[in-house]
């Protein structure tokens, strides 16, 4: 929000050109640095998303900003949400940030697909300099997600109005595994360090 020029209105320091934008975030992840140690700190952006009508206005140039404000920070990692390895601005980020990079496939275009649980979209982001993949939803549906992967056994879709917890198994732990000795599916407790809106 402090980012976006649709959703910034201030008049100080903090608002108005895209250094006075990306002050708060920098200012906030090097108070954090300091006072716990960088290699504990990790900053998670989300260039050119949309959520809740936030409009960047100048993505572009937003986070080659922030990035060059906390370069010098040594942080644990940079994870970039809905990453292509096509836009030109994740290979301008990736290009320009030398510490380890996490990215979130963005499979946002495809309908039907959990929005970065495919094994294509993790390959083609490790091919393009990514470190890590990190995957969401596709942990939420699929227990078993990383032997799914592996064996390319199908994905079980993401039941969108249970993609946040609502309380209750539905939709948290109920999702059915794979059963390696093809006696049926049984269930398992599904862990997830990601949100489904990452």
């Amino acid at each position: 929000q402090f980012m976006a020029r649709n959703t910034n209105r201030r008049t100080d320091a903090y608002g108005g050109s895209v250094a006075g934008r990306v002050r708060f975030a920098a200012e906030t992840v090097r108070a954090v640095a300091e006072a716990i140690g960088p290699e504990r700190v990790g900053l998670r952006i989300s260039p050119a998303n949309t959520v809740n009508g936030i409009d960047e206005g100048d993505t572009h140039r937003i986070y080659p900003v922030l990035l060059d404000a906390v370069a010098d920070l040594g942080l644990a990692y940079l994870h970039v949400e809905f990453a292509d390895p096509q836009d030109p601005l994740y290979r301008r980020i990736r290009g320009g940030w030398s510490g380890v990079l996490i990215a979130n496939p963005d499979l946002r275009r495809y309908p039907g697909l959990p929005a970065d649980g495919r094994r294509g979209a993790s390959e083609r982001l490790l091919a393009s300099g990514a470190d890590l993949v990190s995957l969401g939803r596709g942990f939420i549906s699929n227990p078993d997600l990383v032997e799914r992967l592996r064996t390319g056994a199908p994905l079980n879709p993401v039941r969108e109005e249970y993609s946040m917890y609502v309380g209750g198994e539905t939709g948290y732990n109920d999702y059915p595994a794979l059963d390696a000795a093809g006696l049926g599916d049984h269930r398992v407790l599904a862990v997830t360090g990601g949100s489904s809106g990452a």
